[in-house]
């Protein structure tokens, strides 16, 4: 059993990236980092994670799907693509 809000938070740290693409997150207060690479950054560490720690007690796939499901939002309800919002230079 799978308890907790993880998931929904990455879809929540997905929403923020994609409203404000242009914010600034300070990673442990020392790193600024815009706020789509950091968003793509931790998917990528829990996609890496997920194929490589098949022993872990952390729900990663729980946080793929909190990514995925804030993308479909924003394609269904929305109309618009999160990845040329994450990935547009402005």
């Amino acid at each position: 059993m799978l308890v907790g809000a993880s998931g929904a938070l990455f879809a929540v740290l997905l929403a923020f990236a994609v409203i404000e693409p242009d914010a600034i997150i300070y990673l442990y207060g020392i790193i600024p980092l815009k706020a789509p690479v950091m968003v793509l950054g931790y998917a990528g560490i829990e996609i890496a994670s997920q194929l490589l720690n098949s022993r872990s007690s952390v729900a990663h796939l729980t946080h793929l799907a909190g990514f995925v499901f804030g993308w479909l939002y924003f394609l269904i309800r929305f109309g618009i693509n999160p990845l040329k919002r994450l990935i547009s230079r402005r």
